[in-house]
């Protein structure tokens, strides 16, 4: 459907524009004291906006400011991307200093309103008079789990509920490498607290840190851990924390995997939600500033390195990048939940002819929750212009443009592009690297001429190469049918093994014969 024109003829701006700012970095701190004016100078206008460039630093104003995010070219079709960042502030945010204390039964109208149809409603308004209600019956006692308003000039405009005991810090040890960034042994046992939920009015985002602060001083915490599931909505105070990288886990065989799972439930340590990427803050830190860069960087292809490198980069404590893109024909890689009773495979589709990922599995995939911070285009790149310094998608006329350029698409299979251009076009040949061999397999294993072959005694299925691909090849076809005695391995000259441990193919081969999948050594197409 077209989208819908909106007649804005009869739309009164309601904003201000600074154009010019310069002051001596002496000074900035008190930069608070241009805005303040400049609002009494336009005394009808609600809203102050000021655009950057993507490449210059932030300067001491904008830390009043929020920043806004851009929207995708889907939605302005035809419409240039605009170049600049866009911050903006209301004028309430400077109205009076904000203040956070613990809940009362008084705050439940103005939670109301504040919550009113978000996903968590029912859990914010609970958490806010359990907390009431506890504190009113016993005030010297602590509840396990604490809900705190936000208040500006006697209005709710944020509700925060920390889970101040029961934070299994030994669990989240367990899956998270978070040796690597805290050191324990300065923090008390009882300092960690977990954030369940922020929840605050978007006028008042740019003093996220601010309330930060203050939960840190009332909950007396040092270590504030935030727990984000892939099917939730991405908080905004996402940005001020910083992402844990998951722990590697010893990869065990299916019936050892789930021994394993019921041995933890019984020990009561079953209930560290492995499927979360983790987050965490410290005192010092959120007293540290974290610089927030604007670059636009665009990754091209879901191999790997690109998500090693996201996952590098997204990881870094002191530094907020805002605009991150990643372009390739089938997104990131398959993070999705697996089915019960089976085991964490690394990311590869059921029944796949091609290994997308080797060095990942779908778990560690969700643990970085990459799309919550990484805008994913699902296209083909066509051209790239060094000049503009845009990216060019197959099939629309859509550039992306960018300031950082990283290639890293996955490896391709060559094998028939090296052949003469009559045997390419032979029926029933196939690379792995088509991105639909799937399909193109599957329809021709239902069309009629697979059908006379098959009926033939002599007619086998062919696998050319010795990557981890071949093997997936292999199981493929037997998932889809394909009688094992008619399935031949074929491993060109020279070529070197796909597993690292010589041990690994001498039972891979033995699997194969035991099913009768004959392995041909040594033949080259």
């Amino acid at each position: 459907a077209e989208p819908e024109l909106v007649d804005r003829s009869s739309w009164r701006s309601n904003a201000f524009c600074i154009t010019l700012f310069c002051m001596d970095e002496s000074f900035e701190s008190r930069a608070v004291d241009f805005v303040r004016p400049a609002f009494a100078l336009f005394h009808d206008l609600d809203y102050c906006v000021v655009t950057l460039p993507h490449v210059t630093s932030e300067f001491g104003l904008l830390s009043l400011f929020s920043i806004v995010h851009a929207k995708g070219q889907e939605a302005v079709p035809g419409a240039a991307p605009f170049g600049h960042v866009l911050y903006v502030i209301h004028r309430a945010a400077l109205s009076g200093q904000l203040l956070v204390r613990e809940a009362q039964h008084a705050d439940l109208p103005g939670a109301r309103a504040l919550c009113a149809g978000l996903h968590d409603e029912e859990l914010l308004l609970a958490a806010v008079e359990g907390t009431a209600e506890h504190l009113a019956q016993s005030p010297n006692v602590r509840p396990l789990r604490v809900a705190f308003i936000v208040e500006c000039q006697a209005q709710v405009v944020g509700i925060a509920t920390v889970l101040e005991q029961g934070v299994d810090v030994a669990g989240l040890k367990l899956h998270y490498c978070l040796e690597d960034y805290i050191l324990f042994s300065e923090h008390r046992a009882d300092g960690h607290a977990q954030l369940e939920q922020l929840l605050i009015n978007p006028l008042f985002a740019a003093s996220t840190r601010f309330v930060l602060k203050e939960l840190f001083r009332k909950a007396r915490k040092s270590v504030l851990y935030m727990q984000l599931r892939h099917d939730v909505p991405v908080p905004d105070v996402t940005r001020e924390f910083v992402q844990v990288k998951p722990r590697r886990q010893i990869q065990l065989p299916p019936h050892l995997a789930l021994a394993a799972a019921r041995a933890a439930h019984e020990r009561g340590g079953g209930d560290v939600p492995p499927d979360c990427a983790l987050y965490f803050l410290t005192r010092k830190l959120i007293s540290e500033p974290k610089i927030q860069n604007n670059a636009r960087i665009v990754v091209v292809g879901a191999s790997d390195t690109s998500v090693a490198f996201l996952e590098t980069l997204l990881t870094v404590p002191y530094l907020h990048f805002t605009s991150v893109t990643l372009i390739a024909p089938d997104g990131l890689p398959d993070g999705g939940v697996p089915a019960a009773g089976q085991p964490e495979e690394p990311a590869v589709a059921p029944n796949a002819f091609a290994a997308s990922s080797f060095c990942y599995t779908r778990r560690e995939l969700r643990q970085l929750a990459l799309d919550a911070r990484v805008t994913v285009i699902r296209a083909n790149v066509a051209d790239v212009d060094r000049v503009a310094k845009s990216v060019e998608l197959a099939g629309s006329s859509e550039r992306v443009p960018y300031d950082v350029l990283l290639l890293a698409p996955p490896l391709h299979d060559q094998t028939l592009a090296g052949l003469p251009e009559g045997s390419r076009a032979v029926g029933g040949a196939f690379s792995v690297s088509g991105g639909q061999v799937e399909r193109d397999v599957d329809d021709y294993i239902r069309s009629a001429a697979w059908v006379r072959r098959a009926a033939l005694e002599d007619t086998t299925a062919l696998v050319y190469g010795a990557t981890l691909s071949a093997y997936c090849s292999v199981q493929a076809l037997l998932a889809r049918g394909v009688q094992p005695e008619r399935v031949r391995l074929v491993l060109p000259p020279g070529a070197p093994t796909p597993f690292a441990d010589p041990r690994v193919e001498l039972r891979v081969r033995g699997a194969l014969a035991a099913l009768g999948v004959a392995v041909l050594d040594e033949l080259r197409l």
